[in-house]
């Protein structure tokens, strides 16, 4: 599975701003909606696993939390960090595909079923959905 990144033009600038001119109570409002968010990303890539029907067993599905040893997307940013991911081995060659070999031999190929690319391209979308609102809101405590 290739690492995914999910990047925000401008997200440095906004981290400074609020460094810089936030309360404690901005600061906890912009802690708590990434750590929404990387909840929000967990669940688009445990339904885009159930959507692509990726695997007969929920193990796949149960391995993707945030903050585990198989990080698989990582936003830090000073003290804002998230990271989530999988400790399943398998789960890259499930979004990617894979040769199936036999002493050595290649004796067919697994088509992959991309769950994490598009879970991670629908979450850029709603991110950036977010992000504004988000913005908009911030800006009018003064921000």
């Amino acid at each position: 599975m290739s690492k995914n990144n999910v990047t925000v033009k401008g997200l440095d600038k906004l981290v400074a701003r609020i460094k810089q001119k936030a309360d404690v109570e901005l600061q906890n409002d912009v802690e708590l909606w990434l750590e929404a968010s990387g909840m929000d990303f967990l669940r688009e890539t445990k339904d885009q696993v159930k959507a692509y029907q990726a695997v007969d067993t929920r193990r796949l599905i149960n391995s993707f939390d945030k903050g585990n040893d198989g990080v698989i997307w990582k936003l830090n940013k000073g003290k804002l960090s998230l990271d989530v991911g999988t400790n399943v081995h398998y789960a890259r060659y499930v979004n990617d595909g894979h040769k199936i070999k036999r002493g050595g031999k290649v004796i067919g190929y697994v088509e992959g079923k991309p769950y994490f690319d598009t879970a991670t391209e629908n979450f850029r979308e709603q991110f950036k959905q977010t992000f504004k609102v988000k913005l908009k809101q911030w800006s009018k405590r003064g921000f």
